[in-house]
């Protein structure tokens, strides 16, 4: 009988141990990805991933899915890997680039990015890559007059006229297909793309070169743009403060007029960064979270800017917060924001997912103490945290070190290891 238990016991533990690394092996763990919210399912395209090679980073062509309509709790979040990724008409392998959401909420469209030396000969700026998830294809559009090839950009989806979305800013260089002998190039554009007519408009450029910065479009129509890179920034090279875009001197874009301004804000300003997500809030407020700072390490702080008083706010985000992070996603979902990814302390990458959620009751400004926190589980309905409660996030996948935070920024250098812990940690490399 004693045998029995042992072997039951035995059988137990190792079917944990299956479980729980399968669940894991739903998400690769990914850096430079994009994440778009489409019929309740965010989609999950592409990013730098870790190869079977120590400390080597490759672009994927990955596609997976993270059902929103369900609840979840953060440590089996339902994610799940889609078909298709070889299809000839699918976006190559590709980190970086952006995506945007189609007035129909039923498709995206893919555009720019750059990718390993293989693969450089596939990228193409005239072509759009859009998704249509009612039948899982991918077909392409080509606009022959465009932008250039570029990443580390952002693109908003236009406020007032959702056919359209703006991108601005990013990097030319060799992972764009550019020569490797050539100086990189940090653009200061602003492209328009109509989604419906396939067309680009050529709009008013910003008097400041930027990549790895952030954007977001107000409902007037109006982008503010925060932090990133001002300065090209070598793979090998040290982070230098003055390559970096001030976080009070905010950037401000009138996609009507066409006309950009700089704007001075107040209040409490968060260090420097880049690499880090922006999102709106239901108050129609802007939270920033993570990033990296001028000392190449990750950032796992949360701030708030009121645009309509340019004030800065730092929270009081209860709850165990994740392990400090640059080129995740961030997407905010009925006053929760949901994290997935991105790069951390010694060129780790995660391949969890996050979520931050908004306390009942609150107000961002007028609990400024109180309004967020770290929790375990997401609701498609909405929050069910209270202030009272004190919820804890669980701990991040963790991973190997690699080289300096630098190196990631622009090669992408890892290695990761996933952590199983059934009384002891054990750890299997991906």
């Amino acid at each position: 009988m004693a045998k029995l238990k042992s072997t039951t016991l035995c059988l137990l533990v190792l079917l944990t141990m299956a479980a729980r690394i399968v669940a894991a092996d739903l998400l690769t763990a990914l850096s430079g990805h994009t994440a778009t919210i489409a019929n309740g399912v965010m989609h999950i395209i592409g990013g730098n991933t870790a190869t079977t090679v120590s400390n080597t980073t490759v672009p994927t062509n990955s596609h997976y899915t993270l059902d929103l309509t369900q609840p979840f709790n953060t440590s089996s979040p339902p994610v799940a890997p889609v078909p298709g990724a070889t299809s000839p008409t699918a976006p190559p392998p590709i980190a970086h680039h952006t995506s945007a959401l189609r007035s129909d909420n039923s498709s995206f469209v893919i555009w720019g990015g750059g990718t390993s030396s293989n693969y450089t000969n596939l990228l193409d700026p005239e072509i759009i890559y859009i998704y249509w998830t009612g039948n899982n294809t991918w077909t392409t559009e080509p606009i022959p007059v465009g932008p250039k090839q570029r990443r580390y950009h952002t693109a908003v989806i236009n406020s007032t006229d959702n056919t359209w979305f703006d991108i601005h800013g990013g990097v030319q260089d060799a992972q764009t297909g550019a020569s490797a002998a050539a100086t990189p190039v940090i653009q200061n554009t602003v492209w328009g793309c109509d989604t419906s007519a396939f067309t680009w408009s050529n709009l008013t450029a910003s008097n400041v070169q930027l990549y790895q910065h952030s954007a977001i479009m107000l409902t007037n129509g109006h982008t503010i743009v925060l932090g990133g890179l001002q300065q090209y920034v070598a793979d090998s090279s040290p982070s230098v403060a003055q390559a970096f875009a001030s976080m009070n001197q905010i950037q401000f874009y009138d996609s009507i007029a066409g006309v950009w301004s700089t704007k001075t804000s107040s209040g409490e300003t968060p260090p420097l960064r880049a690499g880090h997500s922006a999102v709106l809030t239901s108050e129609n407020h802007i939270l920033i979270y993570g990033g990296y700072g001028v000392d190449g390490q990750p950032l796992g702080d949360v701030y708030i800017l009121d645009p309509s008083t340019l004030t800065w706010y730092q929270p009081n985000i209860t709850g165990t917060a994740p392990n400090p992070r640059y080129f995740h996603t961030a997407n905010y979902v009925n006053n929760q924001m949901i994290v997935v990814g991105g790069s951390g302390a010694s060129n780790s990458i995660y391949n969890d997912v996050q979520v931050l959620s908004k306390v009942l009751g609150t107000t961002e400004l007028a609990s400024i103490s109180s309004a967020y926190a770290w929790v375990n589980n997401f609701s498609p309905t909405g929050p069910s945290i209270t202030v009272s409660n004190s919820p804890s996030s669980p701990t991040a996948t963790a991973s190997t070190p690699a080289k300096n935070a630098a190196t990631e920024r622009m090669s992408g250098i890892t290695l990761v290891l996933l952590e199983v812990v059934i009384g002891l940690a054990i750890v299997v490399a991906f």
